[in-house]
């Protein structure tokens, strides 16, 4: 899971109990790891051992972290696919060249951005210029083109609050046409400016990702040239992932289950608050502080260049789908999909992200009960997905859905795997999704201790949510955040392979029952 999510989350934010989606609240496992769910016979197939074998390929530094359409990322996707051919899974689609392949390439737009990008705001007290080395601003999304924009006049929005149902729109009277929007993350909380209606505040604060994506596309539609964004506290404890992206993907398009903005049309950029109060000084309100008497405006003095030389490229990068097929008559054309995401951040600031446990592990672990499924298939039919862009915001599990394999009414169900072989601050892995898989897995865990947390909000942050999006049941079973998480030191060293066998041994026995057994 990555930073984009919470960018989207906390531009818009609401009180949701998915606000912190990326670390799944779990309760932590000591002196669990011999414990076994109820066991199929061929369980004992699966070993710490095989597990290592290939976490030790998919994290290795050779592959430079997995970064979505990476060299790295590739080599690994070739990997993974000849891992499903000798376990002997099925191909799902066909190739360019007409032949029947595992990987389905998923159109993304690559960005590399240039130490020529510039800021600069003409203030009545002078002249202030900022680049990203500065660390004064942040690229949340360049934009579609190589672009100046010069001397534009400046639009404080406020919090973007589109209601005019409800009495408040701090779009009124505003001329956008050409303008810099200048937007408040988040919604003010309780005792800030402004204080809402609470009318308002409920209608403001529905799905933080449409309100996002209805306030920017307000914004586009009236022409805006740019935005800048002022970040609340949430979003400025994410200042130094944002700031360090100097390339990074997003989605060509826009669908359902996104978590990302895709390929956006104008610049928008993260201000740092020290740039912000520069801006303000002397006005009535404080963005900052969020105190004073709040009002959007147009600037009548300050003006604003900005110059681009992001490098825009549409590029590739597969997800990787093997199928195992069913044998019971009535239910070889239903199918259970067990999912995992392959990419990892890449290299970020020069250092290499292994992604070992987020998600190397989830991977390996659904290769690992992929082989065994196949040696004895179930009756119903099971895909094992691997997907690209999770870290960018589901983009690859939204292909997916998009352009299914086989019809989306005949998926149904979907498990996914997510930092499946560390264990920490707590004693339990969880298990979170509808209530009726929720206790599936707990009829099938065995003596296996597991925080159960039947909740269809709370497994948003990850890729089951595209599930659940397109009224698949989804469910994660994943042992929460850890100390390494999106850290250079989420390395093979740090996974507890006893911990990730059973793990494995787990999803295993759940994807069995899920498949509904095998015939007799």
């Amino acid at each position: 899971m990555h930073v984009v999510h919470a960018v989207i989350e906390a531009l818009m934010r609401q009180s949701l109990p998915l606000a912190v989606f990326v670390l799944l609240a779990v309760v932590a496992c000591s002196g669990c790891r011999g414990q076994t769910p109820r066991a199929p016979a061929d369980m004992a197939s699966i070993t710490a051992a095989a597990l290592r074998e290939h976490l030790e390929v998919l994290a290795h530094d050779s592959l430079g972290g997995r970064g979505s359409a990476q060299p790295g990322y590739l080599e690994a996707a070739h990997y993974t696919a000849g891992v499903m051919r000798e376990a002997a899974l099925e191909p799902v689609f066909v190739g360019a060249d007409g032949e029947a392949t595992y990987l389905q390439p998923v159109p993304l737009v690559q960005y590399e951005f240039s130490d020529a990008d510039a800021l600069a705001v003409s203030t009545p007290r002078g002249a202030m210029e900022t680049r990203p080395s500065d660390t004064t601003f942040a690229v949340l999304y360049p934009g579609r083109l190589e672009r100046m924009v010069q001397d534009a006049k400046a639009v404080f929005l406020g919090f973007g609050i589109h209601e005019p149902e409800q009495g408040w729109d701090d779009f009124a009277g505003l001329d956008l046409q050409g303008a810099v929007a200048i937007l408040q993350a988040g919604l003010p909380e309780p005792g800030d400016q402004p204080d809402l209606p609470e009318a308002v505040r409920r209608a403001a604060g529905g799905d933080a990702e449409a309100r996002a994506e209805e306030a920017l596309s307000l914004m586009i539609e009236r022409g805006v040239a740019a935005v800048l964004v002022v970040p609340d506290s949430s979003l400025l404890s994410l200042w130094e992932d944002v700031l360090n992206q100097r390339a990074f993907v997003r989605a060509l398009e826009y669908s359902e289950g996104l978590m990302s903005a895709p390929d956006m049309p104008v610049p928008v950029l993260l201000l740092h608050p020290d740039f912000v109060t520069k801006m303000f000084a002397g006005r009535e309100y404080d963005p900052v502080a969020r105190t004073g008497s709040y009002d959007t405006f147009m600037f009548d003095s300050l003006s604003i260049d900005i110059e681009f030389e992001t490098r825009r490229t549409v590029v590739h990068s597969p997800n990787i789908v093997g199928l195992v097929r069913g044998t019971g008559p009535a239910l070889r054309d239903e199918y259970v999909v067990v999912g995992a995401h392959l990419d990892g951040l890449g290299i970020l600031r020069g250092e290499i992200h292994n992604g070992a446990n987020d998600d190397a592990s989830g991977v390996v672990a659904a290769l690992e009960l992929g082989r065994v499924l196949a040696q004895n298939p179930p009756r119903r039919s099971v895909l094992i997905a691997l997907f690209t862009g999770e870290e960018a915001g589901h983009i690859g599990s939204v292909y997916f859905v998009d352009h299914p394999p086989v019809p989306l009414d005949q998926m149904v169900s979907n498990l996914n795997l997510e930092h499946y072989g560390r264990l920490e601050r707590a004693r339990r892995c969880d298990v979170v999704g509808p209530a009726e898989l929720v206790e599936l897995v707990a009829d099938v865990r065995g003596d296996i201790p597991l925080d159960l947390r039947p909740s269809t909000e709370a497994i948003r942050g990850a890729d089951q949510w595209t599930f659940f999006t397109r009224d698949i049941p989804a469910v994660n079973i994943g042992c929460g955040s850890f100390a390494d998480y999106h850290t250079p030191r989420d390395d093979t060293d740090g996974i507890d392979f006893e911990l990730l066998e059973r793990n494995t041994r787990l999803a295993y026995a759940v994807t069995l029952e899920l498949a509904g057994g095998r015939e007799p």
